[in-house]
């Protein structure tokens, strides 16, 4: 176990194993991947931030001050560090599968969250998080259907079984395979033209001007 104090802590989007992949006014967002035995190093999050695992498997984490824990984390899995704490997130964690382990991570870089976090429905929506900085939500698609809405926020969609889909963005054709990031007031449409159930996770960023 160690402490926070007297270590140089990196922020989360230098560590090696965090991958950023989009920084926008607002948002970053990280692909975490870690191959078996990959510990990561010492790291800070400073933001509020949301991950969805796409490759899930065991881990070991350790936060500054506790104990190192195993945990598995499922494919699907919604986890961060999202309710405004006072203090940065401090850890390190290490993959202990045999296979890839692979987080999709946003960060809402907002200070302020905002004060309405009121939210409608869509049809078949299932409401993971709702607080001041985000709206989670999964979707699961039946075989050869479609879903239709306008992203009053920013936007991360995260494709949990990976294989492509058709996504409308502003009437432009465009590939989901894994995740895409989609600006906010766009107009959407997914298309699952599999023969299976996909299932979608959707991050909504909601942000102020701090």
């Amino acid at each position: 176990m160690w402490v926070a104090q007297g270590y140089a802590q990196l922020q989360v989007h230098e560590e090696p194993l965090h991958h950023p992949v989009l920084t926008k006014s607002g948002v970053r967002v990280l692909d975490v991947i870690a191959y078996p035995n990959d510990t990561s190093l010492i790291h800070q999050h400073s933001s509020n931030y949301v991950y969805v695992t796409i490759n899930g498997g065991k881990i070991w984490v350790e936060n500054a001050g506790e104990q190192g824990r195993a945990l598995v984390l499922p494919k699907g899995f919604i986890g961060g560090y999202f309710e405004n704490p006072t203090t940065p997130l401090i850890h390190r964690f290490a993959n202990r599968s045999e296979g890839l382990l692979r987080l999709i991570a946003v960060e809402n870089l907002s200070v302020h969250g905002a004060k309405d976090t009121s939210y409608h429905f869509l049809p078949n929506e299932e409401l993971l998080i709702n607080n001041a900085f985000f709206i989670v939500s999964k979707f699961r698609l039946s075989p050869k259907s479609r879903l239709d809405f306008l992203t009053f926020h920013s936007t991360v969609v995260v494709n949990l079984n990976q294989w492509p889909l058709t996504v409308r963005i502003q009437k432009h054709p465009e590939v989901l395979e894994d995740w895409k990031y989609i600006d906010k007031q766009s107009k959407i449409r997914i298309y699952n033209r599999q023969s299976e159930e996909t299932t979608i996770v959707l991050i909504r960023l909601k942000q102020v001007a701090d």
